[in-house]
């Protein structure tokens, strides 16, 4: 999908991503390593449990420090969602493609991202 959207639109990417149970999380950690390393900037949040418990020891810093190290992108790491607005203060430009990626409180973030900004 991320590799379409910038063949098709020719344009700098930027996701939120949340990552959504920790079994998931550990299933398809290297897919996600794989997919999110082609975003030009990511902004990684902190895993959204759905009140699943972390058995497998892992969180989104795992994820981040993996991708961290691909040096193909700029990534964040937010455990405060209140600082994803001054990020987009400082780096968002004109035509950016913004993806809101994930399940959970992606939603709520969306939702104060759009009343805010509109």
């Amino acid at each position: 999908m991320i590799y379409n959207i910038k063949k098709i639109y020719k344009r700098r990417i930027i996701m939120i991503f949340q990552p959504h149970r920790y079994s998931r999380t550990k299933i398809l950690f290297y897919n996600y390593i794989n997919i999110l390393s082609k975003v030009d900037i990511l902004i990684l949040l902190d895993i959204y449990p759905a009140n699943e418990l972390n058995i497998f020891n892992i969180n989104s810093y795992d994820l981040y420090s993996k991708i961290k190290k691909n040096k193909k992108n700029i990534i964040f790491y937010i455990k405060n969602i209140n600082f994803i607005k001054e990020i987009f203060l400082n780096i968002l430009k004109d035509n950016d493609i913004i993806i809101f990626q994930g399940a959970g409180t992606i939603n709520n973030i969306l939702l104060n991202f759009f009343n805010e900004t509109l």
